[in-house]
């Protein structure tokens, strides 16, 4: 009986593995429990993150489905996954262990065995045969026999959760890491559901950052292609390393501008410094290549910045073909706004909250009440006062 049992296990085991989906590795799973052993109903129950009770599948021989709710002996599963063994009675009607389930009374349950699925030290869930025809069905064996394919089971429903954990992982980490630092991409993904989507559109508080290249449409009419796509590759990666480095959020590039908002989906509470520290950065590299630019005869290159900080919709927007992580609102208008008509060469124009927020660290000269192009009322501006090199000067 005991090489009868490997064999069988053997077979168990070559059929199990190449199974990939959770719903497959179970359909299997019933296949095998009525190939092998003489039951006439079978059940897998898996218990879901609250530990309750989930039944996945049912099976009836002779029949192609069964109710996967009514099947199977509540209080049989639940004394196995409470007490951690594997359980046989020969006739469960008359097993006083059992004088309180209901649905033994109902389902007349007499032979009956059930098995933890393990997963290390951890229950996973239970297999669950009986015959409601005959009492003694079942023997030591067969209890073996049963406790091994729960075993091999429990192997590889693990197993296809976590390829499928990892299949969702990598899609999000691939969508994410154009708008993250891998830092915040591996802090993101810990935190996400498994869905794919980062969070639930909502109104957070966030400091918005657009950057753009002075006298960019100018330089562009003398440039190749080739070598205008190698200038906008440099200075975009001057800014995408900026924003990552402060932990912000790279939102798109718009022809030569840049688009970025800091505090969200983490939710730094110093965003506005992070906001001003990374526009500082990148002014400051912007500065050092134009010392390698004057020396092969080119011109130097300026950047200006607008930034704002307030409350912005964040999330997922887009539509059905296409998901975008963005920030939108009147607080990212300003800040557009604030960097196209307000800001000079190299410098960082801020809004109001964003210089109450920042003045901590940093150095701020008023502008005064500014009109802006599609705003009712003046607007309270800032400058961020910079030292020779794009430092800035403390407060």
């Amino acid at each position: 009986a005991r090489w009868k049992i490997f064999e069988i296990l053997v077979q168990v085991a070559k059929t199990l593995i190449v199974a990939r989906e959770v719903n497959e590795i179970l359909s299997k799973v019933m296949d095998l429990t009525f190939e092998y052993l003489q039951v006439d109903r079978a059940a897998v129950v898996l218990l879901d993150a609250e530990g309750r009770l989930i039944p996945m599948l049912a099976r009836e021989r002779g029949k192609k489905t069964a109710n996967a709710e009514t099947i199977f002996s509540h209080t049989i599963v639940e004394n196995v996954v409470r007490e951690r063994v594997a359980l046989l009675t020969s006739d469960a009607l008359a097993d006083g262990r059992f004088e309180a389930g209901q649905s033994i009374r109902i389902q007349q349950i007499r032979s009956a065995m059930c098995v933890p699925l393990w997963n290390l030290d951890r229950i996973i869930g239970a297999l669950h045969v009986d015959s409601p025809l005959r009492v003694g069905t079942f023997n030591a064996d067969d209890l073996d026999l049963l406790t091994a394919l729960g075993n091999f089971a429990a192997v590889a429903i693990e197993r296809a959760r976590l390829q499928k954990r990892i299949e969702q992982e990598e899609r999000i980490r691939e969508r994410l890491s154009r708008y993250h630092s891998p830092a915040v991409v591996e802090e993101i993904v810990s935190d996400a559901d498994g869905s794919g989507r980062v969070e639930t559109v909502r109104t957070r508080d966030v400091t918005v950052w657009f950057a753009d290249i002075v006298g960019f449409t100018t330089a562009a009419e003398k440039m190749e292609p080739e070598a205008l796509s190698r200038f906008l590759g440099t200075v975009f990666t001057f800014a995408a390393d900026a924003i990552f480095a402060e932990g912000g959020t790279l939102d798109k590039f718009i022809g030569d501008a840049v688009m970025a908002f800091f505090g969200a989906p983490i939710a730094h509470p110093d965003h506005a410094r992070r906001a001003i520290s990374a526009a500082a950065k990148l002014i400051e590299e912007v500065r050092e290549w134009n010392a390698e630019r004057l020396r092969r005869g080119e011109s130097a290159v300026a950047v200006r910045i607008g930034i704002n900080t307030g409350r912005a919709v964040v999330g997922d927007i887009g539509s059905d073909r296409r998901v975008d992580y963005t920030v939108l609102g009147n607080t990212v208008n300003v800040a557009s706004r604030l960097e196209e008509h307000v800001a000079g060469p190299n410098e960082i124009i801020v809004g109001a909250e964003t210089a109450r927020q920042g003045k901590e660290w940093f150095r701020f000269e008023p502008l005064g009440d500014i009109k802006l192009k599609g705003l009712t009322k003046g607007l309270g501006a800032f400058r961020g006062l910079l030292d020779d090199r794009g430092v800035p000067l403390p407060p």
